[in-house]
């Protein structure tokens, strides 16, 4: 019976070790970890040469960007825009969607409010319903925001454009888009 007593302590302080060793491995990984991705921020930025009219860089992580506070443009400033970075299947791509759709040379198909989202302004007073989406690049959409699945909420919910302010907010983008 001793025998037994003294083989389960063992194993119990064994087991204590093994748990406290790899207790101690995950907190040395962790620190590691948050320690180099803040270097990493400090170090590694954004290239603003390599992003679109509507984004900034973001100064609170310098390795991401941010869309630009007020932007709007029409569908023939983003061609043009395009033309002049030499992206050709953009150009091409935003000509046919635009000639599908029916929109209008001069019409405003992107717009970033006063407060970095994607849609109208916010309403401060809080007087009118709002919709919050919250996802990656199929929240944010493409250029042709009346087009996107915020709107298309906006309109199934039966409340007007005048009535809500819908957002989107880019994320990492964590799993494909469903169809």
């Amino acid at each position: 019976m001793t025998k037994t007593l003294a083989c389960t302590r063992v194993q119990i302080t064994f087991a204590v070790l093994v748990i406290a060793a790899m207790a101690l491995v995950m907190e040395g990984g962790a620190r590691l970890f948050f320690a180099i991705k803040e270097l990493r921020g400090r170090i590694v930025s954004v290239d603003p040469s390599v992003l679109d009219e509507y984004e900034i860089p973001d100064p609170a992580q310098s390795w991401n960007w941010r869309p630009k506070p007020g932007y709007s443009a029409t569908i023939d400033q983003i061609i043009l825009g395009k033309q002049k970075e030499n992206k050709v299947l953009a150009v091409e791509l935003l000509e046919d969607r635009a000639s599908q759709l029916q929109v209008p040379r001069d019409k405003v198909i992107m717009r970033i409010n006063n407060d970095g989202f994607k849609g109208p302004d916010i309403d401060k007073t809080h007087s009118k319903p709002r919709i919050l989406t919250i996802g990656d690049s199929c929240t944010f959409g493409t250029m042709f925001d009346e087009y996107s699945y915020p709107r298309t909420l906006e309109t199934r919910a039966d409340v007007s454009q005048s009535d809500t302010s819908c957002l989107a907010i880019p994320v990492v983008e964590i799993q494909e888009c469903a169809a």
